[in-house]
């Protein structure tokens, strides 16, 4: 991973919309991910900032992207209970049925 691409996931992840916009314009791929593949979408949702989600999807971010254990966005917002942003997940087309070998549940029931 070279310097733009640490840049660009710094800023997702301490929710700086004005840097990753920036990064963005200059080329940065926006499914682009650290060393465990956690992708800015994801720690967005991990935050439930639906403002830097909708930046992100808006600039072709995959909402089914996975980290290394199979996570996805949808995923992240719901360990950590971003009820807004698991909405906003599943209007852009996020699968909630989907699952991974460390989770074989439905996460949307985590909610309930």
């Amino acid at each position: 991973m070279n310097l733009w691409h640490e840049a660009f996931l710094e800023a997702a992840m301490v929710a700086d919309e004005e840097t990753v916009a920036m990064l963005l314009d200059a080329g940065i791929h926006p499914d682009i991910f650290d060393d465990e593949h956690v992708t800015a979408l994801q720690f967005a949702a991990a935050q439930g900032n639906i403002t830097m989600m909708q930046l992100l999807l808006s600039r072709g971010a995959n909402v089914e992207r996975c980290n290394e254990v199979g996570m996805t966005a949808l995923m992240h917002a719901c360990r950590n209970g971003h009820i807004e942003a698991v909405e906003f997940l599943l209007m852009h087309n996020a699968d909630r049925f989907r699952t991974t070998y460390v989770i074989l549940f439905d996460f949307i029931d985590l909610l309930c």
